[in-house]
């Protein structure tokens, strides 16, 4: 959970990586430092719109990922060898992550529907989800739209995290 809540101190540069990759405010501004500056105009909470959003989206994620990554080592074979111990560590955080960013896939959803407003009046995140759903035709398969590629994305980038971690876990031991 600390990790997840900590990773959520950076939010802003979420915040203004989401505002500058819709469509709408492509003429509001010049660039990531005057997305930053004008988002002074609305007061210090607009940087941390959808923080109810990202900080359960990152400790529940990050306490499944490391609840399971080390079950998920179990079920795999017994390496025989360092790079077979590799590979395992990969797949353990890669499988892991993927799930993870898969179960966890609406709550993006909801932080970039939650996001892309500039000013005004703070949405609840449920309301922003029923929303989405609502623009989506009421179906719950058009709110995993993007969901694939960002699996593969956390596949690759979860395995090889772990993968790494544990391999300069243990050299330094």
């Amino acid at each position: 959970m600390v990790s997840g809540g900590t990773e959520a101190i950076h939010m802003p540069f979420e915040r203004i990586q989401t505002l500058l990759a819709d469509q709408k405010y492509h003429n509001k501004f010049k660039n990531t430092f005057d997305a930053l500056k004008s988002l002074r105009h609305y007061g210090f909470k607009e940087y941390y719109r959808g923080f109810s959003v990202v900080i359960s989206r990152n400790t529940l994620s990050h306490m499944t990922y490391f609840t399971f990554k080390d079950k998920v080592l179990l079920l795999l074979p017994e390496p025989r060898n360092t790079f077979h111990r590799s590979v395992n560590n990969f797949l353990s955080g890669a499988l892991t992550g993927c799930v993870y960013s898969m179960v966890f896939f609406p709550w993006n959803v909801t932080r970039v529907a939650v996001q892309s407003k500039l000013g005004g009046k703070f949405d609840n995140p449920f309301t922003a989800l029923k929303m989405v759903y609502k623009s989506r035709g009421g179906k719950i398969t058009r709110v995993y739209h993007g969901a694939p590629v960002n699996c593969l994305k956390a596949f690759m980038g979860w395995g090889i995290a772990t993968a790494a971690y544990e391999q300069c876990r243990i050299a330094l031991k």
